[in-house]
């Protein structure tokens, strides 16, 4: 395909020599057909008013494809979840397989194209749309298993080895003949994207005086993603911006919610001062955009998860109750200010490591929080910035089965919250898995009074354990009644000796339906064993659901990034 082609339809230009070398490249290996045109950096909104900005959207004889761009240098291994990139003389840099980003956008483009095919009132059948990453760092190796790298091509002539080439993918023929493409389908796909309003990807967007040059999102949750921006006089210096999603027609009271839910972010923090809580540092409302809220930026924080799969071998017993208390430690300095986060999960959590100093545990997002009666009397704020339902409403519903039954209530109250969620993250510390795989089976478990974490490790401490379920318990009443009592109890349960600890961790049940054994490390040397079991197999069925968790490691709450919606 030649760069005037009128099948190549780019919406602006690349953001560096090297990515728009790429597209050049990826250009040159389109056919001239009537089934094959492209859509180079553009960008759309969805319905709920989220912005993303899309390398290339490509509709070719096989099917309707999102294709990201990496030009990523070094090795790369990994898993499903999260590669690593290996550089000689720099520190290895831990990024998440990229498929899941790409894969969000894919279901956005396609809902957007669903709603725009209804209103044209026409009975076509649309293609699923198919993330696909694309690499084209030169010389890269890339050591992926075949579960890591799926639907990852390297791009041709980039010299980027260990993967299959892009032009392998685009002649090889459709898998599912319900999303292949003939001239007459291609032509009518053509005028439905035309008709979607795909835009030129704006190249700058200003939140107050702060420039958004890279619009490509470092977190996201519902209703509002992360992106980075360079502070406008301190060079070196980078703010973390959220952006909260407006749907274009959202209504005056639409629009007040999503700011409430902003507001709410601003004020529970701005006037907090505790290294552990993770404050806002201003505000912004654009009339058209919508809010936004900036943080500042930490290099060296890292996700709570993350960073205890990287840490996960090494972690003493005592350090992980210590980084639980830390997690208590900020809860309680909210609570005695009368703030509660009511949806505290490990998503929630970042662990930040500097040279030379302690490890730090920080706690983010509450616009989920609430304030305690008192204190909401006292503040200035309106009254209706805290008239809100609980913080479940604004959390994945991936992370659910860290919140207390009460979550999902219209004004559950916040102490009892965060105690539950305490009770949840100490049963993925001591255990390394989480308290349930889904809702179903978390009710299943508390319905014994609360989460037993020596179902995966027997051998725990009596009183530890009793924490764990006093701390998880489904009745209010009947549940540990604070932070502070929370945190008291634990101290009481770290009195167990340690070489009682040794002594009486064993495998649970039959050492052949748990993980193999992990040591973690303390004092130089390895001590102590994680062995896991359920009463029916679980690993198993995760492996079927997230085949990135087969072999041992860390298993986690995920959907395939590759199923259809």
């Amino acid at each position: 395909m030649q760069a005037d082609s009128p099948r190549w339809h780019p919406g602006g230009p690349a953001a560096t020599p090297a990515e728009q070398h790429a597209l050049d490249q990826l250009r040159a290996l389109l056919p001239e057909a009537p089934t094959t045109f492209a859509w180079p950096n553009v960008t759309f909104i969805d319905e709920q008013g989220r912005l993303s900005e899309v390398d290339v959207v490509l509709l070719h004889r096989s099917g309707l494809f999102l294709l990201e761009l990496k030009g990523w240098h070094g090795e790369i291994r990994g898993t499903q979840q999260e590669w690593r990139i290996v550089r000689p003389n720099r520190a290895d840099e831990l990024v998440p397989n990229p498929l899941f980003a790409t894969d969000r956008k894919a279901k956005r483009l396609q809902s957007l194209l669903k709603r725009t095919l209804a209103k044209a009132a026409k009975g076509q059948h649309l293609p699923f749309i198919q993330a696909i990453t694309v690499l084209h760092g030169e010389g890269s190796q890339v050591k992926l298993d075949d579960l890591a790298r799926a639907h990852t091509y390297a791009l041709d002539g980039a010299g980027v080895t260990g993967l299959p080439r892009l032009s392998e993918f685009l002649n090889a023929p459709a898998t599912d003949q319900r999303n292949a493409v003939d001239g007459t389908r291609a032509k009518a796909l053509r005028a439905l994207i035309g008709a979607a309003g795909l835009q030129a990807s704006p190249r700058v967007r200003k939140v107050g005086q702060y420039r958004i040059e890279n619009r490509e999102p470092i977190a996201e949750g519902p209703g509002w993603v992360d992106v980075r921006a360079a502070h406008p006089t301190l060079p070196g210096q980078f703010r973390r911006i959220r952006l909260y999603d407006v749907a274009p027609q959202a209504s005056p009271a639409q629009r007040q919610q999503v700011e409430r839910q902003a507001q709410r972010e601003y004020l529970l923090t701005s006037g907090l001062a505790h290294p552990g809580v993770v404050a806002a540092r201003d505000y912004f409302d654009d009339p058209e955009a919508g809010p936004a809220v900036v943080f500042d930026d930490d290099a060296h924080s890292t996700p709570f998860e993350r960073w205890l799969e990287g840490q996960r071998d090494s972690l003493t017993f005592e350090t992980r109750l210590a980084l639980l208390r830390q997690v208590g430690e900020v809860l309680r300095y909210a609570h005695s200010r009368g703030i509660h986060h009511r949806a505290l999960t490990p998503t929630q959590i970042h662990v930040v490591e500097k040279p030379g100093q302690p490890v730090l545990v920080t706690v983010r997002d509450w616009q989920t929080g609430g304030l305690d009666p008192d204190a909401a009397s006292r503040t200035l704020a309106a009254a209706s910035v805290w008239a809100t339902s609980g913080g479940a409403d604004y959390l994945s519903h991936d992370n659910a089965v860290y919140l207390a039954p009460e979550a999902w209530g219209a004004h559950p109250y916040g102490a009892p919250l965060d105690v539950f969620s305490l009770g949840t993250l100490a049963c993925l510390l001591l255990t390394d898995l989480p308290p349930a795989m889904n809702l179903a089976e978390l009710q299943e478990r508390l319905s014994a009074g609360g989460l037993d974490p020596s179902v995966e490790l027997e051998g725990l401490p009596d009183e530890l354990c009793d924490v764990v379920r006093r701390a998880t318990h489904p009745d209010l009443l009947e549940r540990t009644p604070d932070v502070d009592t929370f945190l008291s109890e634990l101290s009481d349960a770290e009195r167990v000796p340690r070489h009682d600890i040794e002594s009486r961790c064993r495998p649970a049940r039959s050492p052949g339906r748990g993980h193999p054994g992990r040591h973690l490390a303390g004092g130089g040397k390895a001590w102590f064993r994680f062995h896991r079991s359920r009463p029916r197999d679980h690993r198993r069925e995760r492996s079927q659901r997230c085949p990135g968790t087969q072999g041992g490691s860390r298993p986690s709450l995920c959907r395939s990034a590759t199923g259809r919606s």
